[in-house]
């Protein structure tokens, strides 16, 4: 038999034993000709998924610092004739997840994942075209299936429980400088960040919740909040409200979900829930940027209703929706409004999500009169930057104006965070543009253009007490420009006795301090 050679690749950065791939995708490939020691990992789920995702074998309880083949036999003493592995994944400083006294998973990772390809040794009478194309072979075969490693991101760690009850806390408070000093203090159609020249208490909210999942089927989430940001978010403009929404805005979400073992997870919810449309939530925190984009503040952030959501895959899921509307908190109708999604992860680091909206918003009712609303969002993110682009267009004819003038609204933006310090500082940019040809989402015919530019520090993220590690000094520089028929923004001075003075756009400095705290019980 011909002698062979183990081809060792040395893979770096470390890999997450509970799933969790590094954000900073990195592979640094040094083939050497040489043996070396294996670990033990005979109880390594992650080296059971690699096993069964490939095909490859890997070795069986070998004993610490030795070499094995594929049939689990102690080879470190042999001659290169005997080696016989054909493929063969050895971990170096490859731990087991262990679990604490409390239960609570401890993520543990892999310093160094070996790549092992066994090399025929040519004839000796052989070509030197015969050892190159074998030694490109094995190498490319490294890199191939190194880069196809991230598919096992997402795959949990089978003795982590990330589902089990939460509650938390949060407090968002700024201060937000407006160079047109407006003597109302309003920001001109907004719902979020309303106020400013004074110091502005936007939300407070608390919570509890626990997720729908294969450890626990059934899950419930609830919070309530208070705050300037709670006044005009669930409101259609010009539409009538629902009877008891001065109350009903304090709560944030109220729902209960079913997970069934439906493909990869079918999870079903009813009540208040977390909206499909759109890239930004409510709260600031949660929120690359201090200040929400124009596509946000004007697409739902929570809906009322029942939803699906099916995962056939890791890389697709599916969702469905039936809603009481597309404001939660206002009533044209009795009718109720419909959605389907799908979100794709071709990589761990990168999705598309798609999200239709369609049903009446108005007192008639008449398909002809049905607002279509569709949502596009991708992201690709890893350890330093982050983009998202947001993409949104939407349509309805109105039916209380003469003729029943079809209305549209268009919208996008780009957010890009780099975070040039872990844990503490990140600076992040968001071009956009918005277009409300009929004035039916924003109240005003306009078309808006905006830049924000954002920069982030966390003080105490790696200090004690933990309380506090979650509090987020925020500066923002946020410039809009509109121009339309009736665009524009607040300034000083009224136009006419008692009308605000209109201009065109607003220059905003803001100071926010963001606190969270959130806590999981095991």
């Amino acid at each position: 038999m011909a002698p062979c050679r183990l081809l060792v690749c040395h893979v770096k950065p470390p890999f997450c034993l509970c799933g969790h791939w590094p954000r900073e995708q990195v592979l640094d490939i040094a083939p050497r000709l040489i043996y070396g020691p294996a670990s033990s990992c005979a109880d390594c789920i992650w080296h059971r998924q690699v096993e069964s995702a490939y095909g490859f074998s890997h070795t069986s309880a070998p004993p610490i610092g030795r070499w094995s083949n594929v049939a689990g036999t102690d080879i470190s003493d042999a001659e290169p004739s005997t080696a016989r592995a054909k493929v063969s994944w050895i971990p170096r400083n490859f731990p087991s997840c262990n679990l604490g006294s409390t239960g609570a998973a401890r993520h543990e990772t892999i310093q160094t994942l070996v790549f092992v390809i066994a090399i025929p040794a040519a004839p000796a009478n052989g070509s030197r075209v015969a050892r190159v194309t074998v030694l490109a072979w094995a190498l490319c075969t490294a890199v191939y299936t190194s880069i196809g490693l991230p598919a096992l991101a997402d795959e949990p760690c089978a003795c982590s429980s990330p589902n089990g009850w939460q509650y938390g806390a949060s407090l968002d408070v700024s201060y937000p400088l407006n160079f047109n000093f407006p003597e109302n203090h309003l920001w001109r159609n907004r719902s979020t960040v309303p106020r400013h020249n004074e110091l502005s208490p936007n939300m407070g909210m608390a919570y509890v919740g626990r997720k729908a999942s294969p450890d626990s089927e059934w899950g419930i989430e609830l919070a309530v909040q208070g705050g300037y940001d709670s006044r005009e978010f669930a409101f259609l403009p010009g539409e009538p409200k629902l009877s008891g929404a001065d109350t009903l805005r304090h709560v944030g979400l109220a729902n209960v979900s079913y997970w069934a073992p439906k493909g990869d997870g079918l999870t079903l919810t009813a009540g208040l829930f977390s909206s499909f449309l759109g890239s930004e939530k409510l709260y600031a925190k949660d929120n690359v940027h201090y200040t929400r984009a124009w596509t946000s503040d004007y697409s739902p952030y929570a809906m009322f209703g029942v939803n699906a959501v099916y995962r056939m895959n890791k890389s697709v899921t599916l969702s469905g929706f039936v809603v009481n509307g597309y404001a939660h908190l206002s009533r044209p109708n009795d009718h109720p409004s419909y959605g389907l999604g799908l979100t794709f992860t071709p990589l761990p680091c990168v999705t598309f999500s798609h999200t239709l909206y369609a049903g009446p918003d108005q007192q008639r009712t008449d398909l002809e009169f049905w607002r279509y609303y569709l949502s596009n969002v991708m992201t690709w993110e890893d350890r330093q930057f982050s983009v998202t682009l947001t993409y949104d267009v939407g349509t309805e004819n109105i039916a209380d104006r003469p003729g029943a003038p079809r209305a549209f609204v268009m919208g996008g933006s780009v957010s890009i965070r780099w975070q040039f310090a872990p844990k503490k500082w990140y600076a992040a940019i968001r071009p956009e543009f918005y277009w409300d040809r009929n004035g039916r989402w924003t109240g005003s015919e306009q078309f808006v253009k905006a830049m924000t530019t954002t920069l982030d520090y966390a003080p105490f993220s790696d200090c004690e007490p933990r309380i506090f590690r979650n509090t987020h000094v925020r500066l923002e520089y946020r410039w809009d420009d509109s121009t339309g028929a009736n665009g524009g923004f607040f300034r000083r001075g009224d136009s006419t006795p008692g009308v605000p003075g209109l201009t065109g756009s607003q220059h905003l400095i803001i100071l926010g301090l963001l606190w969270t705290f959130d806590q999981r019980l095991s």
